[in-house]
């Protein structure tokens, strides 16, 4: 009987660590913060991944582009060391300098093709694309 509790222990501890793993992903997935705004823009067109949640990391917006629906915030998480903005290239949005493991939140109210750039490293770029 002692060998039965052994393993089923192993296997217990190893689905706990599962569980655990699983709930910080989605806990971390469903956390925002920063500011929220209305946005504007015209025309849509490419094709895009579909996320509300792109990371900034190793210098890069990812996924660029993305595809929302109308009305959705999209909620950008910096994972670099390195302080990065997200600002339209229009002046529709703009956030201010976020820290590692900060947010920046905006909320797309209008269908249309939003460039947008990091204004402390000029090379980064993203697009993200507004739809009904």
């Amino acid at each position: 009987m002692a060998l039965l509790t052994r393993p089923i222990s192993r296997v217990s501890t190893w689905l706990l660590l599962g569980l655990a793993v699983v709930t910080v992903v989605i806990v971390a997935a469903c956390s925002s913060g920063g500011g929220s705004s209305s946005g504007s823009g015209s025309g849509s067109s490419g094709s895009a991944v579909s996320s509300t949640s792109p990371v900034i990391k190793s210098f890069e917006f990812n996924p660029s582009p993305i595809s929302v629906k109308v009305g959705t915030a999209v909620t950008w998480t910096n994972l670099d060391a390195t302080n990065h903005t997200v600002t339209s290239n229009t002046g529709a949005f703009t956030s201010s300098d976020i820290g590692q493991g900060k947010t920046y939140s905006y909320t797309f109210t209008k269908v249309g093709t939003y460039q947008y750039h990091c204004a402390i490293h000029d090379y980064m770029h993203g697009t993200v694309i507004v739809h009904n």
